[in-house]
């Protein structure tokens, strides 16, 4: 499991992503979101007057990884890549390559 921390003013905002899929959204410890994604989702939540959006998004370019966006009444407030090691990557591809397999073996 990962985790990202943003922090905008006193408020700690925490995405967790776990090897299963699962993506869990807490502000100051209190879960306010949780969806279960394999190519990234968004997770919406409310802050007293401000609509919060997190993005997550796999990523394929230099590692294998997530790409995680914190968005504030439609801006961007911050953006974080979280990757995986060479190790990582090669299992990754190869789960890739057995994906596609099974893909085109079905249809």
């Amino acid at each position: 499991m990962t985790a990202t921390d943003f922090t905008i003013d006193q408020t700690n905002i925490t995405v967790y992503n776990s090897n299963t899929g699962k993506e869990t959204i807490t502000v100051n410890g209190k879960t306010v979101s949780e969806k279960y994604s394999l190519f990234g989702t968004r997770h919406e939540f409310s802050l007293e007057e401000d609509n919060y959006e997190v993005l997550t998004s796999f990523v394929f370019w230099k590692t294998i990884g997530v790409k995680i966006q914190l968005r504030k009444n439609g801006q961007l407030i911050d953006e974080h890549v979280e990757g995986e090691s060479t190790i990582h990557m090669v299992v990754g591809i190869f789960i890739m390559v057995l994906i596609m397999q099974l893909i085109l073996w079905v249809f």
